[in-house]
């Protein structure tokens, strides 16, 4: 039976790397048109995904000004393109079959500012189009996160991250020009921009609007501590860190709760903020990634689900991460099982559905890892490039469960503002989640490299959109980390 589960493994695997439909939402599931695009021009015309795609070479720049985007203030160049869907069914361009280099090698098009261009430019952007009949016609723009000047690259993958075709885009940025014309150009620019002496954040963090609003909610000195070490997401929601109350953002408080964390009501509400305070979260599942395969040095080549599952490796003893996966692969549902035992039925192999399902489990486990550790190599480039911390700094972090306790404000606050907790009870898991944290690490500093890195490991997520929010709450000297002390009195 053992080597009939080896034989069944292998080919199962061989089955999920040429992506069978039965993958549902976990994988892409977007027929290929073809073999190899090859090196694509401007102005040439290729054939990509069922769809016939000419990209032009008139390079245009803006910048994103959206007070919901992670990214607000941050520059964005564009390239017309227009595509035709030659196939029989609808079909449309798809961001995950396309891959974004900046000039410097790293990968900038899986970001949360990167995605939430879609929307931030949906009535221009190629990606918000989304599926068209067939023989219809489509002309967009495809936006890309400025970072540095110099060529970036295009790839045009398929569903095993092979690359079909690429393009290059040599871009320099005329600073002065784009600010004359409103931060909008149409022309080839000249030369890259300069560092702002003032940050977008900073501009939203201490304007005489945010003063106000802070004035008339002032909270005691003690409660704006607590409050401190919940800034990441609601400083990116243009909130406050200083005040309990919320702006505009809280008045979607239902919305946000509930298309995020799937909190709806009181129970859930109390769940999910008792996890984060306690850091019984998801930072367990990045301290287990951080410490079985970061900290042993094994993060710079892909796990193989495959190899895994044949080396005996007991990923139980993971069980943070042991327990993710089998969640994810029960996600699947039973049709995906069903699939996955026709074919191999088909194919003349014996299988039971706990052995099938152990393969999906192996899959998502490795999946969970790669993509964490894949994160993690970003989230550390910025922190050590960007914000001046050191690889001993990193490496020497007691735990990331900074990432759960620099959550629990998002829950506390909003879950008031949602009507889903009282606002007592809110503060008595802040003061839980602020003691935590300072108790585990010594600074400011140790906690947001925690956070940045818990958020890379377990979220896959690199944080590369909140280097403006890291650089102001670490640099500026009106930020709440350099006027509150991080330990208390």
């Amino acid at each position: 039976m053992k080597k009939l589960f080896t034989i069944f493994a292998i080919i199962i695997m061989m089955l999920f790397l040429t992506a069978c439909d039965f993958f549902g939402g976990l994988m892409p599931t977007f027929s290929r048109s073809g073999g190899s695009v090859g090196e694509v021009r401007f102005g040439q015309t290729f054939e990509f995904d069922n769809l016939e795609i000419t990209i032009a070479d008139d390079i245009g720049f803006t910048r994103v000004t959206s007070d919901f985007s992670a990214g607000d203030g941050a520059y964005v160049f564009y390239i017309p393109i227009t595509f035709t869907n030659i196939g029989d069914t609808s079909a449309g361009l798809s961001a995950s079959l396309i891959n974004i280099f900046s000039p410097d090698g790293r990968n900038i098009s899986q970001s949360r500012t990167a995605r939430e261009l879609q929307w931030v430019f949906d009535d221009t952007n190629v990606f918000a189009v989304g599926s068209v009949r067939a023989g219809v016609t489509v002309e967009r723009n495809l936006h890309i996160l400025y970072v540095e000047d110099g060529e970036y690259i295009i790839e045009f993958i398929n569903d095993e991250d092979e690359v079909l075709g690429s393009l290059s885009i040599p871009v320099e940025f005329d600073f002065d020009v784009a600010h004359e014309s409103g931060g909008v150009m149409t022309s080839q620019p000249e030369s890259p921009p300069v560092p702002l002496p003032d940050s977008p954040t900073a501009r939203r963090m201490i304007s005489d609007e945010m003063r106000r609003f802070e004035g008339a909610n002032a909270v005691s000195p003690e409660q704006e501590r607590y409050l401190a070490f919940g800034p990441f997401v609601l400083v990116g929601n243009n909130e406050s860190i200083r005040v309990f109350a919320l702006g505009e953002s809280g008045l979607h408080a239902t919305r946000l709760l509930r298309d995020w964390w799937s909190v709806e009501d009181r129970e859930s509400a109390l769940e999910q903020v008792e996890r984060l305070a306690t850091a019984t979260g998801q930072s367990p599942i990045a301290d287990e990634i951080f410490r079985e395969f970061v900290l042993t040095g094994n993060y710079t080549e892909r796990l193989d689900a495959l190899e895994l599952l044949l080396s005996g490796f007991d990923i139980t003893s993971l069980e943070n991460l042991y327990n993710n996966a089998v969640t994810r692969a029960e996600r699947m549902g039973d049709e995906a099982l069903d699939s996955l035992l026709e074919a191999l039925e088909a194919d003349g192999i014996e299988a039971s559905r706990e052995e099938a399902f152990e393969v999906l489990v192996h899959f998502q486990f490795a999946e969970r890892v790669n993509n964490g550790l894949e994160a993690f190599v970003g989230a550390s480039n910025l922190l050590i490039n960007s914000l001046g911390f050191t690889e001993r700094e990193l490496l020497n972090l007691p735990t990331l469960a900074a990432w759960d306790y620099g959550r629990t404000a998002i829950i506390a606050r909003y879950g008031v503002a949602a009507g889903f907790l009282g606002e007592d009870e809110a503060w008595e898991y802040l003061k839980l989640a602020a003691d935590s944290a300072s108790e585990t690490y010594s600074s400011w500093r140790e906690f947001t490299a925690a956070h940045v890195l818990g958020r890379a490991l377990a979220f896959g997520n690199s944080s590369e959109e909140w280097r403006d929010m890291l650089d102001f709450l670490l640099n500026h000297p009106e930020s709440s980390f350099q006027t509150i002390d991080f330990k208390a009195d």
